[in-house]
């Protein structure tokens, strides 16, 4: 290799740099055929991905706002059907389950007044103490 280099040396600047721009012609072949074919191995695969079924691009995103939508209103269907099932229920009068709070007229009831607070104690350590 180095023999090879020292008689390249040797030789005019002309057929020099004739030798040096074949050797990067070469290498840069080289580079581009193994570019080439790990590209199309790339796009054949693509195809059979794409034959298959998958799909790229502003298909893809079509299809998965399609799904989204399909899935709104889905959730839109099932939360109506329970509005409705509360609606009739509360229409039908059921007896109220523990916990429940019963609604009535205001005139009914009387007045409510709001407890009573007092200043808050603050302790030694900075905490304040409300009394209700």
């Amino acid at each position: 290799m180095f023999e090879v280099l020292d008689r390249v040396r040797e030789k005019p600047k002309a057929e020099r740099q004739a030798i040096a721009f074949g050797a990067a012609g070469v290498v840069t072949g080289v580079i581009f055929i193994a570019w080439a074919i790990s590209f199309f191995a790339f796009v054949n695969e693509q195809e059979d991905v794409t034959k298959s079924g998958e799909q790229f691009g502003i298909g893809a995103i079509m299809d998965s706002l399609q799904e989204a939508n399909s899935r709104i209103r889905k959730e839109v269907g099932t939360a109506q059907e329970q509005l409705e099932y509360i609606s009739s229920e509360l229409q039908k009068g059921e007896p109220k389950t523990s916990g429940e709070l019963e609604v009535s007229n205001i005139e009914d009831t009387q007045q409510i007044t709001p407890p009573i607070v007092q200043e808050p104690e603050i302790t030694p350590s900075g905490v304040e103490i409300i009394q209700i």
